[in-house]
């Protein structure tokens, strides 16, 4: 089923930077020219933010960082449960590589052998 549905995707293009304010600012300071599925990458934030506008810690070479523009054709009301969708489908994606002990931890985390592994929010 998620290979049916990447397969159907348009592929978009990816900003890879080694070091930037916010990946999130990046699109949102282009979002006049961003198609679905434009993303931008980096390996740190100098001024990332979590939920809430809660500042984001980003050691350098640690993680990686990633924010991807999705326009919802049916308007905001679409992403009502969009979070939890997310992490499902990156769950299923981890376990289809290999990750069979990933779980989804309310409200935007995976765990796998229960250690914090990533997050994510819609």
């Amino acid at each position: 089923m998620l290979t049916v549905f990447i397969a159907k995707l348009d592929s978009g293009n990816v900003a890879v930077l080694p070091v930037i304010d916010s990946t999130n600012q990046y699109l949102l300071d282009r979002i006049g020219e961003l198609r679905s599925g434009d993303a931008c990458v980096a390996e740190y934030q100098q001024a990332g933010r979590g939920r809430r506008g809660r500042k984001w810690f980003s050691p350098f070479g640690a993680n990686l960082y990633l924010s991807m523009y999705w326009r919802l054709e049916q308007g905001p009301a679409a992403a009502i449960g969009l979070s939890l969708v997310i992490g499902i489908v990156m769950a299923e994606v981890l376990r289809e590589l290999g990750a069979d002990k990933v779980r989804v931890k309310w409200p935007n985390d995976l765990y796998l052998l229960d250690r914090k592994t990533g997050g994510y929010s819609g």
